[in-house]
């Protein structure tokens, strides 16, 4: 971008300058108000403005790709000079693609920046219940960072991808279900769609928890399977609706992480277990913890007190613990017990050191330190290492653990801030960090629907805040 000169006197400061500002656009694209207001507006030393331009384009029934460039212009000028260049212009430097292929209006997205599609479990329901299920077992881990989902214009191919999934005659409809029909996913409207040997699965809100089963009558659910199925008329679901618009919205991913705010930390993350069970698999008494803040937590258990300081909160269908001073979560026996039952993301930092590893079921699935030429260790797959990889080869990305949490904050598909770690948490304190405790137990339920078969776990809702776990508080320090 050039910048304005001017001819003039040669003595004293530039008090004041007098600004117009119009935009443009190429291809199919208009500017439908130009300019934020008319004439120049006289801008003066620290002095701001603002305005708003618009946009519109035309685009007929079927473009799918359709590239746009914004274009920019100011004239500058100051009184009592004659300018020699008041000229200047400029593009953005991110063209934008619009399309006219999908849904019921057309649409811009900046296709350099990847759209995040939300669906809250307290909006969508049984319909987001499923899909969080899905795209955290999978085997092909769908909307990971290396495994985006990409909608499809073909029309033709969406309804194949119907037919094969749900129409090929091995979609029962439930008794207990009115009118059932099938939801899938990866859904039908995109590429990914269409695939065969899904998991057929219920869930159902029991005591404010989305708790999942099989269905009695179809193949065994193994959790691995490449799509999922669920009636799509159970109470409380409401599927996606692709006539909607989509907003795309950018992730700030754990940027705390680089800060340096934390120097060493130890963070896990246990799909499917309360904030209880996690703080007992640690050693710790579920009857001791309370909900304090980062500094009242830290006035009441001082650093220079031997032992673990265990903070726990609660995301979609996960619970995270954190802990920024002597690490229990480090124990692989403590690991161990996290996930005899189900999916551990583990992350420690120290100065110069980042370790992630990833466990099922008692199984390491992959262990290793980001940006290591060294194969990650561990039985696989290796979805997280992958992640990581594709978050390092960002030029713009920074090589410190913020990468990893980025990539681990997608595969859980929710996000932690620091005003989260320090503001109030479930928080107990471990006196003997190396303590063993017993073996904990799987969720349990009470009896199910005649209509489902077994049990295959829970996917809390968002709702469940800090401290409301139903979890005794003896409010004593432990």
């Amino acid at each position: 971008m050039g910048g304005a000169a001017f001819w003039g006197p040669t003595s004293g400061d530039v008090t004041r300058l007098d600004v117009g500002f119009d935009v443009s656009c190429d291809s199919q694209c208009a500017a439908t108000a130009p300019t934020p207001r008319t004439g120049q507006r006289s801008i003066g030393d620290k002095e701001q403005t603002s305005g708003e331009v618009t946009y519109a384009e035309n685009l007929p029934t079927g473009v799918i790709d359709d590239r746009i460039t914004t274009k920019y212009h100011m004239f500058v000028t100051m009184a009592g000079t004659q300018p020699t260049r008041p000229n200047v212009n400029w593009s953005n430097s991110r063209p934008i693609r619009c399309d006219n292929a999908v849904g019921k209006y057309p649409g811009c997205v900046y296709p350099d920046v990847r759209a995040n599609l939300i669906l809250p479990l307290s909006q969508y329901g049984a319909a987001a219940a499923t899909y969080g299920r899905a795209i955290q077992n999978m085997s092909d881990h769908w909307v990971a960072a290396d495994n985006p989902l990409q909608r499809t214009a073909d029309e033709a191919l969406a309804k194949a991808n119907r037919r094969r999934t749900c129409e090929d005659g091995t979609f029962t409809a439930m008794t207990a279900v009115t009118d059932d029909s099938c939801d899938e996913y990866p859904f039908a409207g995109t590429s990914q769609g269409g695939h065969t040997g899904c998991a057929d699965i219920v869930p159902q809100l029991e005591n404010g928890q989305w708790k999942l089963y099989a269905v009695k009558g179809r193949p065994d659910v193994t959790l691995h399977e490449p799509c999922v199925r669920t009636p799509a008329n159970i109470p409380g679901a409401r599927p996606f609706n692709e006539e909607e618009p989509v907003v795309d919205r950018v992730h700030l991913w754990w940027e705390w992480a680089d800060s340096g705010v934390a120097p060493t930390f130890c963070l896990n993350l246990v799909r499917g277990l309360s904030v209880g069970e996690v703080f007992a698999a640690y050693g710790a008494d579920p009857q001791h913890a309370r909900t304090l803040s980062g500094p009242e937590a830290d006035r009441l258990y001082p650093m220079a007190h031997p032992g673990a300081l265990l903070r726990a909160g609660q995301l979609d269908g996960w619970t995270f613990c954190f802990e920024d001073r002597e690490a229990e979560g480090l124990n692989p026996d403590v690991l161990a017990r996290l996930s005899e039952h189900s999916e551990v993301v583990h992350l420690f930092h120290a100065v110069g050191m980042t370790v992630v590893e990833r466990l099922e079921n008692g199984r390491r699935l992959e262990s290793f330190e980001p940006g290591q030429v060294r194969p990650p260790r561990g039985t696989g797959p290796h979805t997280l290492h992958r992640a990581v990889d594709a978050e390092l080869r960002n030029p713009q990305a920074p090589a410190g653990p913020g990468s990893a949490l980025r990539a681990v904050a997608r595969h859980v598909g929710s996000e932690i801030h620091w005003d989260r770690l320090v503001g109030p948490l479930r928080t107990v304190y471990l006196p003997d960090a190396h303590r063993e405790p017993g073996p904990t137990s799987p969720p349990t339920c009470g009896t199910p629907n005649p209509d489902l078969g077994h049990y295959l776990g829970t996917l809390e809702t968002p709702h469940t805040a800090e401290g409301t776990d139903a979890l005794p508080d003896s409010r004593t320090s432990g």
